[in-house]
């Protein structure tokens, strides 16, 4: 059975995060962004250990945020430059 109450979020992988994974895009659940990691990285364990940033609905996010169904998360390598 479904658990309608946690939601279901888009994940787009960018830079070496995709390469590494061998995907662009897949849907997961998850309550929160922390969640959302510990989700991610049993998934796709080649994730842990890897240092990304992680946007959600375009805007980036540090710390814990709570998600809402259909939102969409970027994980993206770490910025550099300036």
């Amino acid at each position: 059975m479904i658990d309608m109450s946690v939601p279901t979020v888009k994940v787009l992988l960018f830079g070496y995060l995709k390469e590494r994974c061998g995907l662009a895009e897949l849907s997961i659940s998850a309550q929160d962004t922390d969640g959302l990691r510990e989700n991610l990285e049993a998934r796709l364990p080649i994730l842990q250990g890897l240092n990304y940033l992680m946007a959600v609905n375009q805007i980036q996010v540090q710390g814990n945020e709570v998600l809402q169904d259909g939102d969409e998360v970027a994980l993206m390598p770490p910025f550099a430059g300036g």
